[in-house]
């Protein structure tokens, strides 16, 4: 008798979909620094955060593995990308706001996602990974398949209102990787008393943290205060507001 426990391959977990990649940052060094509560207190959020999305989310499912977060959803259409850029940007946001520093991207394409048995392999993940792990910033950007499935969908990044070009600074730059990508200007939906909630969170982490450290945050905040909340005409193909 085959094992349950052994996956087995299921046409009915591959195809196309959107997929999201966060990275946690920070949390080896807490570790080494013998901070597991607040290692455990920054994982608990997180899981929390996904959960409570999820029940209104229903084509997103998510996974996590040591201080990485997978978001997925079951098709590549546009609920399913409107389902899940919402949830990632809100994830980012209340990790923020937490003093949770991450980084994450989103892509678009095959992919094999067994979220049962925690199988996970296609070219959608490799870019987000890629993508996510090879900028040296805080903050949410959409790799070329992404950027591309919007366009194709009447959703161009230039009609997002959350959403802008970049030209980032990499770690570790990805093979072919365009000379701008597009990227989420955090917090840009809602504002406290005028401020940038994101941009204000960000500010208070990079006073916080070693000076060698403070430059991912630094880009962070100017290309928030450099691309304000931008205005769709009603003539526009893009969405006129973003939840």
């Amino acid at each position: 008798m085959r094992d349950p426990e052994i996956p087995e391959f299921d046409a009915a977990h591959d195809g196309p979909r959107w997929v999201a990649y966060f990275d946690l940052l920070g949390m080896r060094n807490r570790i080494r620094q013998g901070d597991h509560w607040g290692v455990f207190d920054a994982y608990q959020r997180a899981i929390e955060r996904l959960e409570r999305d999820r029940k209104h989310h229903s084509k997103v499912q998510h996974t996590w593995f040591s201080d990485t977060f997978l978001l997925a959803t079951t098709d590549a259409s546009g609920p399913s990308f409107a389902e899940l850029e919402q949830v990632s940007r809100w994830f980012m946001y209340f990790m923020l706001q937490a003093r949770i520093p991450l980084r994450g991207a989103i892509a678009c394409g095959p992919m094999y996602a067994d979220f049962a048995h925690r199988v996970f392999i296609g070219q959608a993940m490799v870019e987000a990974y890629e993508y996510g792990e090879g900028q040296d910033w805080v903050g949410l950007a959409l790799c070329p398949s992404a950027a591309a499935a919007m366009a194709s969908l009447g959703l161009p990044i230039e009609n997002r209102l959350s959403y802008a070009w970049w030209e980032p600074v990499w770690k570790r730059k990805p093979d072919d990787a365009p000379t701008r990508i597009g990227a989420c200007i955090l917090g840009s939906w809602g504002t406290l008393n005028g401020k940038n909630m994101c941009a204000e969170a960000l500010k208070g982490m990079a006073a916080g943290c070693a000076k060698e450290h403070s430059a991912k945050y630094e880009r962070a905040i100017a290309f928030i205060e450099n691309n304000p909340r931008r205005m769709v005409s009603p003539e526009g193909t893009g969405q006129a507001a973003e939840n």
